[in-house]
């Protein structure tokens, strides 16, 4: 408010009531003449502009009557001479107490002698709106740039979405779309704007797709007409003030519903589960083929062994058949004895000196000392014979499908008993047998193991040597070890040895199978065979299986 009259009859005599109005006023005020001299300041202004006080953009000094104005000496010289009715501006000052900020009003006034016309100059300090209005720029140009984010964002995911391929579509409660993606539209074949609304089950319903979404959550579709399978999935949700949450315990009011054309990965799949068919009968007829080389293994095995096995089973043979016929001769003489008395005990008791001397002639005697030392040994060699017949069988035996507990020591004294032919003439051979505790495992296929590494062990001795096996049981496992003197493995060849059909021997004497089934044999229970090998003094393969206690 700025009371012109009021001011302008308060420069003049006698006009003391609005004098002290002019003073009450709480803004500066200034009654200049035309020439911006002061003629009249009120309290307010003079305390604005003291000597301490005064720091003007251009001029300062006191505002007393009689001087120029101190401030805007351009402002208030062109509106002296200016026929506007009054004018308005903002000027910063900086006084004793800071920087402040003010509103500056002009209007024209009568002069003193109502020939010229004065000037009122009214200050508002509005420091405090300025930083208010300072504040609340700062928090617009603040919100601007989290809308213009929240917008980019916006059209990013929605940018996003528009370039997957599924459709995805968000609708309320009762599947009316509310947003959808370019995929959906393109499907449906209409504009954003004409699915904006609509029901989600129409649209599908349209292009021959059939589902009850308020039913079912998860679901595949079939459609005939172009022999397309579809995924969809309704994922509720919720609304709330705080933002979209999955609706699991609460109310859904929204859902998001996505489709998917699974045709191609269906197909991908029928494949998959034709190959895999077709993988599981190869692996079986691999199963087979592999059970087959196996025993073909075994018999490879006991056909190198075949003329060790015979001349350990002729030996005993040898002395049973020369046995059986010592025997046949007794026989025949005890005939004769037998027949000789049985005709001198009907004669007479005279002819017993007859008898005597048939006893003699048969010597019935030596054959009473003799003939149980030759059946003992018979029996003996008949058991070795037996023996060795039995543990042939039971490595040969096709490999039972169900594993049961053995002994490991027994397995190794077994599989001794068949090797020995090949053994004895090259290497004496040290047994070192710890306690092992029966364990689970497949007691054919560990003589297999067994009788591939000492075959090997004796084969690598050229003329004489010492192979030495050792068992114990050590952390859970049971071990054995073979180990010879013999020539030694390359250290290049080393890590081939496992290999199948890889061998370091001559044409002939191995099929390069034997460490390789072993080796698949071992793993098969869970273990590992080690080796280790120098060059010209011998190697020494160590077994370990798991120990499986009884069930």
């Amino acid at each position: 408010m700025t009371p012109t009259g009021e001011i302008c009859s308060a420069s003049g005599p006698g006009n003391d009531p609005y004098r002290m109005i002019l003073e009450c006023y709480p803004h500066p005020a200034y009654l200049l003449d035309s020439r911006g001299v002061t003629r009249e300041a009120n309290l307010a202004g003079r305390e604005l502009l003291g000597p301490a006080a005064a720091r003007g953009a251009s001029r300062c000094g006191e505002a007393s009557p009689g001087e120029p104005f101190p401030l805007f000496p351009y402002e208030v010289g062109s509106f002296a001479v200016s026929d506007a009715g009054g004018r308005s501006f903002d000027a910063e000052l900086s006084l004793g107490d800071g920087a402040r900020q003010f509103q500056v009003h002009l209007r024209r006034a009568p002069g003193a002698d109502g020939k010229f016309p004065g000037i009122l100059l009214v200050l508002t300090d509005i420091t405090p709106r300025v930083g208010v209005q300072r504040e609340l720029a700062e928090k617009h140009r603040e919100l601007t740039r989290l809308v213009d984010q929240i917008s980019f964002a916006k059209r990013e995911l929605e940018g996003a979405i528009d370039c997957v391929r599924d459709m995805i579509v968000f609708t309320d409660e009762d599947f009316r779309v509310r947003r959808c993606n370019r995929s959906f539209q393109k499907f449906v074949g209409r504009g954003f704007l004409e699915v904006i609304g609509g029901k989600v089950e129409d649209f599908l319903r349209e292009r021959n797709v059939s589902v009850a979404l308020a039913e079912t959550q998860e679901a595949e579709v079939f459609r005939e007409d172009t022999g397309c399978w579809y995924h969809i999935r309704c994922n509720p949700f919720t609304w709330r003030a705080d933002g979209v949450v999955p609706a699991e315990n609460e109310k859904s009011n929204g859902n998001v519903v996505i489709l998917q054309d699974v045709t191609e990965r269906k197909r991908i799949l029928d494949e998959i589960e034709a190959n895999n068919a077709k993988l599981t009968e190869a692996y079986n007829a691999l199963k087979k083929s592999k059970m087959h080389i196996l025993q073909q293994e075994k018999m490879a095995s006991i056909g190198q062994l075949a003329a060790g096995v015979a001349h350990e089973i002729n030996n005993p043979m040898g002395f049973i058949a020369s046995n059986l016929r010592t025997l046949q001769k007794y026989a025949d003489r005890l005939s004769r004895f037998i027949e000789a008395q049985d005709n001198a005990l009907r004669n007479s008791v005279g002819e017993v000196e007859e008898v005597r001397k048939a006893r003699a002639e048969n010597r019935i005697a030596d054959i009473q000392g003799d003939i149980r030392s030759l059946i003992e040994e018979s029996l003996e060699g008949a058991e070795r014979v037996r023996g060795i017949v039995l543990n042939l069988k039971s490595f040969s035996r096709v490999d039972q499908a169900e594993s049961k507990h053995a002994d490991i020591n027994e397995c190794l004294e077994s599989t001794i008993r068949i090797v020995w032919n090949e053994i004895k003439y090259k290497a004496n051979l040290v047994k070192e047998l710890g306690e092992i505790p029966l364990t689970r495992c497949y007691p054919q296929q560990i003589n297999q193991v067994l009788m591939n590494l000492l075959v090997n062990a004796a084969q690598a001795i050229e003329k004489q040597g010492e192979i030495r096996v050792r068992s114990w049981a050590e952390d859970g496992f049971a071990c054995v070890s073979v180990s010879d003197t013999g020539c030694g493995i390359p250290r290049d060849v080393l890590d081939r040895i496992f290999e199948p059909f890889y061998t370091t021997k001559e044409v002939g004497k191995g099929t390069g199978l034997g460490l390789s089934i072993a080796y698949d044999i071992v793993e098969k229970h869970g273990g590992k065979i080690l080796v280790e090998s120098e060059l010209g003094k011998g190697s020494i393969f160590t077994v370990r299986i798991p120990l499986v206690e009884p069930r």
